[in-house]
């Protein structure tokens, strides 16, 4: 269900048409996603901290952390960019889906930043290695970022066709 939720995320941006216009600061953050995000942390201190940790441990964890960061509009930070480029590194000698997961979270980031071509440049790589996957999710939530970038790039059709692909 959260694929849908991020998938529908980017929609009612575009929609709405405000994408642009939104605030670069954190909202407050609630109890709730405060303690996701410093059990999140933790887990990827831990994962560090363990002599033999797997490579798929730090995925998870790295994933995670990431996902938090966005629901908590923290995409602008450090700490995400640092995210971003561990994820890109474990995922580099990656199979095409996981690598593709990496590039369109890397495009979320620089869509937050307003760094549209770069993030054109990262969810078009990530779709490219996606096809013919046979991920519907993994695809949709690609379609979704990207969809966002092309509205961001005042490229409205192709946005919305993104989008409704998507869905």
């Amino acid at each position: 269900m959260g694929w849908l939720r991020q998938a529908l995320s980017p929609l009612a941006i575009a929609i709405v048409g405000v994408a642009s216009a939104l605030p670069t600061t954190a909202l407050a953050l609630s109890d709730s996603l405060a303690q996701r995000l410093a059990s999140a942390r933790e887990s990827l201190a831990t994962v560090d901290a363990g002599n033999a940790s797997s490579r798929d441990a730090q995925i998870r964890a790295v994933e995670r952390l990431f996902d938090l960061l966005d629901e908590a509009e923290q995409l602008e930070t450090a700490e995400a960019q640092n995210v971003i480029e561990r994820d890109l590194a474990l995922r580099a000698d990656d199979g095409s889906i996981g690598r593709a997961s990496a590039l369109e979270r890397q495009a979320r980031l620089l869509y937050s930043r307003r760094r549209v071509a770069d993030a054109a440049l990262a969810a078009e790589r990530a779709l490219a290695l996606q096809r013919g996957a046979g991920d519907d999710v993994a695809d949709a939530s690609i379609r979704a970022t990207l969809g966002v970038v092309r509205a961001l790039q005042a490229k409205f059709g192709d946005g919305a066709t993104l989008l409704e692909d998507a869905i």
